[in-house]
C-alpha cells in the first residue's frame, strides 16, 4: 500500500511541475521556413537540428519537417517547398506556427527580391506573427561582399536579417536563438491576455449572480 501510495504522488508531483513548464513555456514552438527552390531551407534545417549537411538534397516536395528537443519545450522546424506549385499548400501552414524564417540565396538576386512577396505572403495570413531573414551561402562569396551586403540590408529591411552557411554551421545557432526568442516572447504574451481576458469574464460572470435575500425562512 505505501508503494502505490508514494508512487501516485510522485505522478501528481509530475503532473504538477509539467503544468508549470507550461504557463512559462510553450510545450511546443512551430517555426516555418520559407523562400525560393534552392536557397538552402532544407540545409539549413539538417545542420541546425540534426548537426549534418546534404549537399546533394533533392527537391523539397510540399511540406517536410524536422524536430530539436530543449530542456525546456520541444522545437519543430517546417521545411515547405518554394515552387510555385508548392506555394500555396506552404502558406496554409502559417496558421500553425509561431514564427517564421524566409530564406534567400546571398548569391542569387531574385531569390533576394522574392523575400519581401515572401514577407507580404506572411503577413497576410499572420500580421503579427515574428519573421527574420537569413542569406544563407555566404561561404560562396569574399569577406568584402559580405561587409557591402550587410550594409546594405541593415538600412533596406526592417527584419532582423542573418548572414549565414549551412555548409560551415555559420550564425545558424544566433539566428534560431532570436527568432525562438521571439517566439516565446509572443507566445508568452497571449498567454498573459488570455489569463486577463478568463479573468475578467470570471468577475463580469460573478457580477451577473443574483443577491442573496436577507429573508431567511
Amino acid at each position: 500500500m505505501s508503494s502505490n501510495t508514494s508512487s501516485f504522488s510522485l505522478l501528481e508531483e509530475e503532473e504538477e511541475l509539467h503544468e508549470q513548464n507550461k504557463l512559462r513555456f510553450p510545450q511546443r514552438i512551430n517555426i516555418a521556413l520559407l523562400g525560393n527552390s534552392g536557397v538552402g531551407k532544407t540545409c539549413i534545417i539538417s545542420q541546425y537540428c540534426k548537426n549534418e549537411f546534404r549537399d546533394l538534397t533533392a527537391m523539397t516536395c510540399c511540406i517536410d519537417f524536422a524536430k530539436k528537443q530543449f530542456e525546456d519545450f520541444l522545437l519543430c522546424v517546417f521545411d515547405t517547398g518554394g515552387s510555385d506549385r508548392y506555394r500555396g499548400l506552404a502558406t496554409s501552414y502559417l496558421k500553425n506556427q509561431h514564427a517564421v524564417i524566409i530564406v534567400y540565396d546571398v548569391t542569387d538576386p531574385k531569390s533576394k527580391r522574392d523575400i519581401i512577396n515572401w514577407k507580404n505572403i506572411v503577413e497576410s495570413f499572420s500580421p503579427n506573427i515574428p519573421i527574420i531573414f537569413i542569406g544563407n551561402k555566404v561561404d560562396l562569396i569574399s569577406n568584402e561582399e559580405l561587409k557591402s551586403m550587410e550594409q546594405e540590408q541593415s538600412s533596406y529591411f526592417f527584419n532582423k536579417t542573418f548572414f549565414a552557411s549551412a555548409l560551415l554551421n555559420q550564425s545558424l545557432d544566433e539566428a534560431f536563438n532570436f527568432i525562438i526568442n521571439q517566439a516565446k516572447n509572443k507566445l508568452n504574451q497571449s498567454l498573459i491576455c488570455s489569463t486577463k481576458k478568463f479573468n475578467k469574464t470570471i468577475k463580469k460572470d460573478e457580477n451577473k449572480k443574483p443577491k442573496a435575500s436577507g429573508c431567511r425562512c
